[in-house]
């Protein structure tokens, strides 16, 4: 028998197919026919720590559909998040493509615009959405011939939808299998297993009233296993003090949205701790930030002598 977060990933998943296979076969013809594209694009992929040989015509087809479907999925969190939100909050704008928007930086501008209403009204979620932030490749999804036709039947599929009747640790699982450690190692990010993860969390984390710092975290797997960790060492925690003791970092944006959503709902966090780890979880590189997030947190003034740094990425070249 399927649980319900089985059915709605399958059938996200199938809606998916199509706009992903316009994305692929536009961006190859895109490449082919273009050399600033071609660099862009790769320079793109480059910046996402992905590995490829050009030359290679099985590579660079690979290429291409991890990007495609690492584009696809991203968008499809994100509208997702938002119906969910638009279910608790009725007063937000209704999820879809307007009309009138036609071109794919209109349909961009469209969703933009109903994101930053969402972190405007909830008063958080901003990694999630990331409503500002300009990146190069987040309007190729809708480029393609019959693209935005495609999207708008995918906004159908999730409309039909009411999240209010999804719990929230159903809502989590919905997430984290929609970009699970899988598709993540698929796409490109790096992959740590859980067994090393673990190891090197036992030397870092000695008192579950550790706190963590990950300043090169990814999607969040080092800060996962840190709440496993530290709730190991006390048991009598509770999500929300665990959640409030991690912190993540990453100077790319798609591995701190990944990790937004990844941590928490891993945790078998609820709703208002998603919130709560969404508002420590940022793309920001500068250690200053750091200290601007820890401050925020009620945590106290920022000392590094007062917290422990878990990551390969950290101790790495």
């Amino acid at each position: 028998m399927c649980r319900p977060d089985d059915i709605f990933i399958r059938s996200m998943e199938s809606h998916l197919e199509w706009p992903i296979a316009l994305t692929r076969t536009w961006l190859s013809q895109q490449a082919d026919k273009s050399k600033a594209f071609d660099s862009k694009l790769q320079d793109w992929m480059a910046s996402q720590d992905w590995t490829f040989v050009r030359s290679d015509p099985q590579e660079w087809i690979a290429a291409l559909h991890r990007s495609a479907s690492s584009l696809a999925y991203l968008l499809m969190n994100r509208l997702i998040f938002y119906k969910a939100l638009y279910d608790k909050f009725e007063d937000l704008p209704r999820l879809e493509i307007r009309s009138s928007a036609r071109k794919p930086i209109e349909v961009y501008t469209n969703l933009q615009g109903l994101f930053e209403k969402a972190v405007h009204r909830s008063g958080d979620y901003e990694p999630l959405f990331y409503p500002h932030e300009k990146d190069w490749a987040s309007t190729l999804v809708f480029e393609a011939p019959g693209a935005i036709a495609a999207w708008r039947g995918v906004l159908r599929a999730i409309g039909d939808v009411d999240f209010r009747q999804v719990s929230s640790d159903v809502l989590g699982t919905i997430f984290q299998r929609l970009i699970g450690p899988e598709e993540r190692h698929r796409y490109g990010q790096h992959f740590t297993g859980d067994d090393i993860v673990d190891l090197i969390n036992a030397f870092c984390i000695r008192s579950a009233d550790a706190k963590i710092i990950d300043p090169a975290c990814g999607s969040g797997s080092f800060l996962v296993r840190a709440y496993y960790r530290k709730k190991v060492l006390n048991p009598k925690k509770s999500h929300l003090e665990l959640l409030s003791e991690l912190f993540g970092c990453d100077i790319s944006l798609y591995p701190a949205h990944h990790g937004s959503v990844h941590v928490p709902s891993s945790a078998g966090a609820c709703d208002s701790l998603l919130r709560r780890w969404a508002s420590l979880y940022t793309a920001y590189p500068a250690l200053t930030h750091w200290a601007k997030l820890w401050r925020a947190s009620g945590a106290g003034e920022f000392s590094m002598a007062g917290c422990q740094l878990s990551s390969v990425g950290f101790w790495g070249p």
